[in-house]
């Protein structure tokens, strides 16, 4: 589950906010920009324009995207961690404090 604005939503429903594709957005824009200028331009600008550049092109823009998108669902999940996980780590910090 995932809390937006106070109220519990499923994923897609937070997926698809539009603050969140909005920022995605924004984010895709400036580092895919960035991107594509330091892998891309001299390419673009000899004149190769081949599937494959236009590929990698999309996924310039793509992944800064994805990462923004992941990054904004990680901060609004409410699920907690598994209790397990929690003991792994009282463990590892009394072990280290012994030590």
């Amino acid at each position: 589950a995932y809390l937006v604005d106070g109220n519990p939503v499923c994923l897609r429903h937070a997926l698809l906010r539009r603050s969140t594709l909005v920022r995605s957005a924004r984010v895709a824009a400036i580092v895919g920009t960035v991107l594509f200028v330091i892998n891309q331009l001299d390419t673009i600008l000899r004149g190769d324009h081949g599937s494959l550049v236009i590929a990698k092109v999309l996924l310039t823009y793509a992944v800064p995207f994805a990462v923004a998108t992941y990054a904004a669902l990680a901060a609004v999940r409410t699920s907690p961690r598994p209790d397990n996980a929690d003991r792994a780590d009282d463990e590892s910090r009394s072990r280290s404090s012994e030590e």
